[in-house]
């Protein structure tokens, strides 16, 4: 009987064991979920590196009145601990005007502070980066020269990690739509096939900032669970757009909606977070403007702005116009009419997708009734803000386009990069913006290659220290 025991025992032993190794190898085996969720973040670092380095290919900024508030305030907060100008007044003038009075971008209080025209969220938002430049300064004294180049290398440096940051970010948000494969092609569309490169990656535009604050936001909401801390922090990004850029009220109001729509009762993380973030520059604008708008509202072109044409024509000149037309520049976006007749069938994302929809509907009508050319700019600098809205609405459409219609779409989006590449290397050397939108033999991708790559203004700043 006990030798009739012993090899039951040695079975049951042998089973253990094995039983044992089977447990090992699958508690050492990566989990598929969290493997694919780690080589997605390596993918977005290298994305976001790939596009530092084109966004400062060019070795200069591509600036404008209305980012050069953007680019000396940070120093203004780190040397003052203030968001006035008053310290930098000299050097934010760029010699453009007589000694004693202010040009468009700046605006005095009641007070006699000398304040930033333009939203204060961009400034705020990028300050931290400005650290390594505020301790070189330091070290030298603070001269007015060096303030203006380190100003102008800074400026790119902050535009360029933002927008960058943007790009990593999208391809994150459309892995939640898109194969790597897919998800990869749309992302570099959308970082060089756009105003992402020419416009947000250049200069201290507010487009740059709404496109991070909306990915943020996007980001935080399309994840398989929404927990509190997600919503908080999505809401604070929501809650910043409308005062980083007052005309982009639709896209934050599109996003806030949906939450209410989707969460309900358990929005109030995002609700309590937007209304946080959002008071404290509501407050700045009341005291230096009596209007919690702020400057854009105490502006005295914004009124010529609304009677330059009528939607119709403002419509047209913001989508198909060859100086400004977004499908004109961006070609490949032609897709995301698709979605106007063929929706994502059982998308979890429906409601989302509707009320985004809405809010570029309501932007594109909004900006129509105005001056739709965007002043000293390249391409649609209007529409740049929109554009995560744009890719996210385009992912399903992309994702269920055949292989030949993808390589279509492929050669579309280089062509778009073709167009980018000529703002990114040659605007504004040739003058385009005082060519006519409508006409085709002015369209900037056409004049500005004409006059040759721009000059390296930032290389040669530094070499003439």
């Amino acid at each position: 009987m006990k030798a009739a025991k012993a090899p039951r025992a040695r079975q049951d032993t042998r089973r253990r064991k094995e039983k044992l190794g089977v447990q090992a190898v699958e508690a050492a085996a990566p989990d598929p979920v969290v493997e694919g969720r780690r080589l997605d973040r390596k993918r977005a670092g290298l994305l976001f590196l790939l596009a530092f380095l084109v966004f400062n290919a060019n070795l200069r900024p591509i600036s404008a009145g209305d980012c050069f508030p953007a680019r000396f305030l940070p120093f203004s907060l780190w040397g003052r601990g203030s968001l006035t100008l008053d310290s930098v007044r000299d050097v934010a003038r760029m010699g453009r005007v007589q000694p004693f009075s202010l040009p468009y971008w700046m605006m005095r209080t009641r007070e006699g502070w000398t304040v930033s025209s333009y939203p204060l969220v961009t400034p705020v938002l990028v300050a931290p980066l400005y650290a390594p430049a505020v301790g070189a300064l330091r070290l030298s004294g603070w001269k007015r020269q060096d303030l203006a180049v380190a100003g102008a290398l800074m400026e790119k440096v902050s535009a360029s990690i933002l927008a960058a940051s943007s790009v990593a970010l999208m391809f994150l948000l459309l892995r939640r739509r898109l194969n790597p494969r897919l998800s990869t092609l749309l992302t570099v569309a959308f970082a060089f096939g756009t105003n992402t490169w020419v416009t947000a990656s250049q200069a201290l535009w507010q487009h740059g900032a709404t496109q991070f604050l909306a990915l943020v936001c996007l980001t935080m909401l399309t994840g398989e669970r929404s927990g509190p801390w997600r919503l908080a922090l999505g809401g604070a990004a929501c809650g910043l757009i409308p005062f980083n850029r007052p005309p982009d009220a639709f896209l934050a109001l599109a996003l806030g909606v949906s939450v209410l729509l989707l969460e309900r009762k358990r929005a109030w993380p995002f609700v309590a977070a937007a209304v946080a973030a959002a008071l404290p520059f509501a407050a700045l604008n009341w005291l230096f403007f009596q209007h919690v708008g702020g400057g854009y509202f105490r502006m005295h072109e914004i009124g010529g702005f609304f009677s330059w044409t009528t939607i119709p024509v403002g419509l047209a000149g913001l989508l198909v116009s060859p100086g400004k037309g977004l499908l004109v520049f961006s070609p490949f976006l032609l897709l995301v009419a698709v979605r106007a007749w063929r929706p994502a069938p059982g998308d979890r994302h429906g409601l989302l997708d509707a009320c985004l929809a809405g809010s570029v509907f309501l932007t594109l009508l909004f900006l129509a009734s105005g001056d739709f050319r965007g002043g000293f700019s390249y391409g649609p600098r209007f529409l740049t803000g929109m554009l995560p809205f744009l890719f996210w609405l385009l992912a399903p459409v992309l994702g269920a386009t055949p292989p030949a219609g993808v390589k279509a779409f492929a050669v579309a989006v280089l062509a778009g990069i073709a167009i980018q590449a000529v703002g990114a290397f040659c605007y504004p050397h040739g003058g385009s913006d005082n060519g006519d939108p409508w006409r085709l033999r002015d369209a900037p991708f056409l004049v500005e290659p004409r006059a040759g790559l721009a000059p390296p203004d930032l290389l040669l700043a530094l070499r003439g220290r």
